[in-house]
């Protein structure tokens, strides 16, 4: 059940992806599934990556620039978000606008994107689906259908009316680096949260000691790709008490 937070603010359960069902997730998006375009899977890779890793939102990734993915500085700039309108906006709170650690492994992925596969938006918006002489954007619920249930059903996480969201990847990456040590002033500010309270009431579950937060963005996504290449486990979507 919901827990009262801090000041009697009564936060909902926070539903994410347990360390063996994120490490099937990510094994499963080595491989392209049948019938699925190049573009497709390397989208979708990016996608995951983006928000398991970095804690991006949805709109966050694809309104995205690519200017913003900063590979000189080692940072995602996350100054936009895109509506389902398909208008660019700035982030709704000043905590909004931040500049998130790119692990290697990331920019690779970014890197081979931009070369290969990105349209070329008048705006810049890395992820665009259509076709290259009129891209257009990328709706929710088309992702959802087309490429997020897929990936769960293949890597073993669909259960019948109980299919995690999208969105239960950025809750993992806050747990995720607050189970690592990485201070909690840090993920507040990478999450793009106004207040540490507020970080504090949802993921208090995962409280721990504290390190320096590029090495250990860096250490984590390490581990967690070489687990997800190598390891069988049993997997199953987990629910977290705020």
């Amino acid at each position: 059940a919901a827990q009262p937070a801090l000041r009697g603010n009564v936060v909902a359960k926070v539903r994410t992806f347990d360390r063996a069902a994120m490490s099937a997730i990510l094994r499963t998006l080595e491989a392209r599934f049948p019938r699925q375009h190049d573009r497709s899977h390397a989208m979708l890779r990016c996608m995951v990556h983006l928000a398991s890793f970095c804690g991006l939102r949805f709109g966050e990734i694809v309104g995205l620039k690519a200017e913003h993915v900063r590979f000189d500085r080692g940072v995602i700039e996350v100054r936009n978000s895109l509506t389902s309108y398909d208008e660019l906006k700035g982030p709704k709170t000043a905590a909004g606008v931040r500049d998130v650690p790119l692990p290697d492994h990331l920019a690779a992925h970014l890197r081979d994107w931009i070369a290969r596969w990105q349209y070329a938006d008048e705006r810049g918006l890395l992820f665009r689906v259509g076709t290259p002489e009129a891209p257009t954007i990328l709706r929710s619920t088309n992702f959802h259908q087309a490429h997020w249930r897929p990936l769960l059903r293949r890597a073993g996480l669909s259960v019948e009316g109980d299919q995690l969201h999208f969105h239960a990847l950025r809750h993992f990456a806050a747990s995720w680096w607050i189970m690592n040590g990485l201070p909690l002033t840090d993920t507040a500010s990478l999450m793009g949260h106004s207040k540490v309270d507020m970080t504090l009431s949802v993921y208090a579950h995962a409280m721990t000691g504290t390190t320096a937060r590029s090495a250990a963005l860096q250490g984590m996504s390490q581990s967690l790709l070489i687990e997800a290449r190598n390891a069988v486990i049993e997997h199953r979507p987990v629910a977290h008490a705020a």
